[in-house]
């Protein structure tokens, strides 16, 4: 980022990829995310970036007068991943051309980060008139569909726990043998209400994320994203069984 602000001082104000408009920050550049289906199954792709926060309740009564300082620290926070991801975005467009440079088969989930770095450092020496090392992009359709299938298959296995945690929620508030030392959300329909609205957002996210290739005709994409949580998963508890089953003949 420290890099994108020099290039973009010494360019004077000139941006890789010009805002145009209103449009420029809420219209993706990606053909992907065009239609308002693409964009509710964006959601599970927000989820696994801000997935983790909840294992932050683990270590309330190790908070300073956690009854304040709790929630005030997962708002600043929220607030600061926000803003770094918004200003991150941001400097991608001063040195890279959506068009130009990701718009094409060569650029994947997989090698997107090397060939940002690699543009990055060639505008940063073409702007100050040093060698034009050209980035060398590599992976084709064949990549980037699998890279698509394996992104998409982690970001729905990590957004369909919350359904749980949310579910449970409400039977978690009715345990009255648990000591909380301070309580967020109180029982009453005002819960009931922030829980029904997540549940509904999570799954759009997660449904809209297995629908969207099935519109596209992409039909190899839609069944592993849709088959191969459940495979893994399967897969995973099937490991579980079979290690538990190993303990209990150890005991003996």
């Amino acid at each position: 980022m420290a890099v994108s602000v020099v290039v973009l001082i010494v360019n004077h104000g000139h941006l890789a990829r010009p805002i145009t408009g209103i449009n420029s920050f809420i219209k993706s550049p990606n053909i992907q995310f065009t239609n308002p289906i693409a964009l509710m199954s964006f959601i599970v792709y927000a989820i696994f970036e801000y997935g983790g926060m909840e294992t932050t309740g683990g270590i309330v009564n190790q908070v300073n007068n956690p009854k304040k300082n709790y929630p005030r620290g997962i708002i600043i926070a929220a607030i600061i991943m926000t803003l770094t991801y918004s200003f991150s975005i941001f400097f991608v467009g001063v040195t890279t051309n959506w068009n130009k440079v990701l718009g094409n088969e060569k650029v994947n989930l997989g090698n997107i980060t090397y060939v940002l770095v690699n543009n990055l450092g060639f505008v940063t020496a073409k702007t100050f008139g040093l060698s034009n090392g050209i980035a060398i992009l590599f992976g084709g359709s064949g990549t980037q569909k699998f890279y698509l299938i394996l992104t998409d298959m982690g970001n729905i296995s990590s957004a369909v726990p919350y359904l749980f945690l949310i579910g449970a929620f409400p039977f978690f508030k009715r345990l009255q043998e648990i000591d909380r030392p301070f309580v967020f959300f109180k029982p009453g329909w005002k819960t009931k209400v922030i829980m029904i609205i997540m549940m509904f957002i999570i799954t759009l996210g997660i449904g809209f994320t297995a629908i969207q290739p099935i519109i596209s005709k992409d039909f190899e994409t839609a069944f592993w994203t849709i088959i191969g949580p459940l495979f893994f998963g399967l897969l995973g508890w099937l490991l579980y069984e079979n290690g538990i089953r190993n303990i209990k003949l150890l005991e003996k």
